[in-house]
């Protein structure tokens, strides 16, 4: 649920707070077209077609169909005996869904963070924030509980995310807010097809909330922008696999969290209102039984126990329908995939700034540098990687291998150390970094690994990062036959100083050189790189 130690007591606290302020209850919570329909025929609908998530008119088999008709019923008849409204929308992995209520629009409460952090990763990548931008924390109501950082003092963007999503932090939320605005946070939410979220004011403005004010999602909202994350298709790949990781980090057995044997990345949400508790919760879950994406939101319940009973029961219900599946083999349990994290050197606009070559370190270099040019083409060199990259990519999930991309744009502002960062938190089993070379003697052509230098830093990787190394320069000097330079080892590249995880960092050739340079920006050529540099991964994740 993401709520801190004592956080209920507060929130009954609100409840009576809100009460008073509204004098006798002169408003209510508002909840736009929110009016349920207890009894439901149990039809499962057909996915929308503005929303390329929903698989469409027809997917499943019509056993699948039927079942879930048979589920939606259950659920409405049990909704029928609970207090309150509910809504629930389902997405299995083979497209079916089932939807009770979906589009109802409910308050959110917590879980208008998932929209905010989408929002700020989405002007991340645009290049219109850093991570490491420093934002001024603002108070929330004192009478509601602390805060991580003290009023007044400044986090970083990466950092706010961090507490808003792992600690649920209502002062970092209104510090991202703050540093986008509210207008923008609807505009991202509404361009992916969310039409029924709106974030109408800060975390626990108690002005706003008497006014009427409350921000409002629906269940197939909270699906859609969780199946576009599970996806990759919302943000950069390394972006969704950074805020999937930190919804799978809570470690309280709540709500869809409490499902047996499944692995759960969620985000829940509690708050008090005048017209009772508005309790929540959306999920990413896998486990032997199949996997699904699962939204389950409610409106006037008399207490948050009687909220989070309801959220409980109806995923049991939904777990253990599927549970059957189980038997009839449909099991989808497999040995865990490869992981690998590519990164297509530099970036459009380069980054002068100065960062650490390693932790701690007193010696620095450019954030990002501007790369080569091609000498004949006049193709940069950031866009030659990010070229190169994305046939990589593709070579390597053709075998299985799972692919985070650093970055998936050329307008972007990711730093070397910051690349490393993702990787590590990837858990990659290697690094994979995808660059270009460059001379002022433009006879000078061939093909170069580097990997990281034996220090303090790589004391945890040289042997797998020289090993890997070994392996792609055999594959690519034989695949290709250019001219060898050999392997050279770096100790003052931040890239390999900052990561956890093993790294080889691959100079494709030279773009000063106008043979190579030419040779180098032809699809074929690429994909056979592609194809060299993936079977030099594969030699080394299977000798692993």
């Amino acid at each position: 649920m993401n709520k801190p130690p004592g956080r209920r007591l507060r929130t009954a606290f609100l409840a009576i707070s809100i009460s008073l302020l509204v004098m006798g209850g002169l408003i209510a919570a508002t909840f736009l077209d929110a009016r349920l329909v207890r009894q439901n025929t149990g039809r499962v609908k057909g996915p929308k077609s503005e929303n390329p998530e929903h698989a469409g008119p027809g997917s499943g088999n019509s056993g699948q169909k039927q079942k879930l008709a048979r589920l939606k019923s259950e659920i409405a008849r049990y909704s029928a005996t609970r207090p309150g409204k509910m809504g629930v929308f389902l997405r299995l992995d083979d497209g079916s869904e089932l939807d009770l209520n979906g589009t109802i629009r409910l308050p959110s409460a917590s879980l208008i963070k998932l929209p905010i952090a989408i929002t700020i990763y989405d002007q991340v990548t645009q290049g219109k924030l850093r991570l490491n931008d420093k934002v001024v924390v603002p108070e929330v109501n004192p009478g509601f509980g602390g805060q991580i950082i003290p009023p007044g003092s400044e986090g970083e963007v990466g950092e706010l995310v961090g507490y808003m999503l792992d600690e649920s932090d209502n002062a970092s939320a209104n510090a991202l807010i703050d540093k986008v605005g509210i207008d923008r946070v609807n505009a991202v939410a509404s361009s992916v097809g969310a039409k029924g979220t709106k974030l109408k004011r800060k975390m626990l403005d108690l002005d706003a909330i008497t006014a009427g004010e409350e921000n409002v999602t629906t269940p197939a909202d909270m699906v859609l922008f969780l199946k576009k994350l599970s996806n990759r298709n919302i943000l950069t790949a390394a972006y969704c696999n950074e805020i999937i990781d930190r919804l799978g980090r809570n470690d309280k057995k709540e709500m869809i969290a409490s499902l047996d044997d499944a692995k759960v990345a969620h985000k829940s949400g509690v708050m008090s209102l005048p017209s009772g508790f508005a309790v929540g919760d959306a999920a990413i879950v896998k486990g032997n039984r199949g996997g699904l994406v699962l939204a389950i939101l409610t409106a006037d319940q008399p207490s948050e126990k009687e909220g989070v009973q309801t959220v409980e029961e109806v995923a049991r219900m939904i777990w253990t329908a599927l549970g059957k599946q189980e038997e009839q083999g449909r099991a989808f349990r497999g040995p865990r995939k490869w992981r690998v994290c590519l990164d297509p050197g530099h970036q459009k606009n380069p980054d002068l700034g100065a960062e650490p070559v390693g932790p701690g370190s007193s010696e620095v270099k450019p954030r990002v540098a501007g790369g080569a040019t091609g000498l004949a083409t006049g193709v940069p060199e950031y866009e030659f990687a990010l070229k190169l990259s994305r046939k990589i990519e593709g070579e390597l999930k053709k075998r299985g291998v799972e692919v985070t991309m650093t970055r998936e744009l050329d307008e972007v502002n990711v730093s070397n150390s910051e690349r490393a960062q993702i990787a590590n938190r990837a858990q990659a089993d290697l690094f994979l970094r995808i660059h270009a070379d460059s001379s002022n003697d433009p006879s000078v052509s061939g093909i170069s690994i580097l990997q990281p230098a034996q220090n303090a830093w790589t004391e945890g990787i040289y042997e797998k990062s020289s090993r890997a190394a070994k392996a792609l320069h055999a594959a690519l000097v034989n695949g290709t036959g250019r001219t060898d330079r050999g392997i050279l080892s770096r100790g003052d590249l931040a890239g390999f100083n900052w990561s956890k995880v093993p790294s080889v960092l691959i100079e494709a050739g030279f773009l000063s050189n106008p043979e190579e340079d030419r040779l180098l920006n032809s699809d074929s050529y690429q994909e056979k790189l592609a194809r060299d540099i993936a079977s030099g991964v594969m030699e080394y994740l299977n000798s692993r």
